[in-house]
């Protein structure tokens, strides 16, 4: 039987902050995104699915929003479920997919650096 991380141990992997203090996640660092069948962690934009029986599968650690290349995906967002991903990204969700690799390189350099 296949291993899948539980809500609770997810919640409790946690991250670290620039001060090297460890702190759990929340449920309320999640939000649901019912129209691509997800959830999105909106401290840092890593999304995972949600089975048919209504659990979060954590167990392959999630993809990152930038990461996901599935234009399909992007287009059956609801305009609430992009209003969400744009709350968290900081950028209109839309031009996502418009970017070039450099220029979605480029940004996510800038948004590291703090630029």
């Amino acid at each position: 039987m296949e291993y899948k991380m539980s809500l609770k141990e997810y919640l409790r992997s946690g991250y670290t902050d620039n001060n090297g203090v460890q702190h759990e996640w929340s449920n309320f660092d999640l939000d649901l995104l019912p129209s691509v069948g997800c959830v999105i962690n909106n401290k840092n934009g890593d999304t995972f699915p949600v089975l048919s029986n209504g659990d979060i599968d954590f167990s392959d650690g999630g993809t990152h929003i930038h990461d996901i290349e599935n234009e399909e995906w992007f287009d059956t967002l609801s305009t609430e479920d992009i209003d969400i991903i744009e709350d968290i990204l900081g950028n209109p969700t839309d031009t996502l997919l418009d970017n070039t690799e450099a220029e979605y390189l480029e940004h996510k350099i800038l948004t590291q650096m703090g630029v």
